[in-house]
């Protein structure tokens, strides 16, 4: 730090609080708070709307995917497991291959879902109930057809 002191290195600061970025979450933070917090509350409530819903689809299947959330944040998986809940056990035990196979399948009828096996999904405040019918109907069109293929996924 002694050499940014001095001005030998130079340093802007143009990735620990470049000013459109800050204005950006403040301007979201003050969006998300307002009635009471009712923005962080909406995403919430469609995380576990999601989250049920999709977990009610893949038991119908009779696929052995498993989603959990925090909040507006979700992500499937495929394993024996009833939940994850360390690395070891996500390293261990749940089929990479199988949800790519699944995530493509839902782009594949335009419901984005990330083709990163281990990122989380993500709902937001513009998010309608038609769109959460529509994604878990194509959530269970996928999880059909998957257990039509009946493949074998190697990770």
């Amino acid at each position: 730090m002694e050499s940014i002191e001095y001005g030998k290195v130079l340093h802007y600061g143009s990735h620990n609080a470049p000013r459109l970025g800050l204005f950006a979450t403040k301007t979201m933070l003050e969006e998300m708070s307002r009635d009471n917090f009712a923005g962080f509350k909406k995403i919430s409530e469609i995380g576990d709307q999601i989250t049920k819903r999709l977990n009610q689809a893949a038991a119908d299947t009779g696929q052995n995917m498993r989603v959990q959330n925090v909040g507006s944040m979700f992500h499937p998986v495929f394993t024996d497991l009833d939940d994850i809940t360390n690395y070891r056990d996500f390293c261990q035990t749940v089929n990479l291959a199988k949800y790519a196979d699944f995530s493509q399948k839902m782009r594949d009828q335009g419901i984005f879902f990330s083709g990163n096996k281990i990122l989380h999904n993500l709902s937001c405040t513009e998010h309608t109930q038609a769109d959460i019918d529509a994604s878990i109907a194509a959530a269970g069109n996928a999880l059909e057809q998957m257990a039509h293929e009946r493949k074998v996924y190697n990770d």
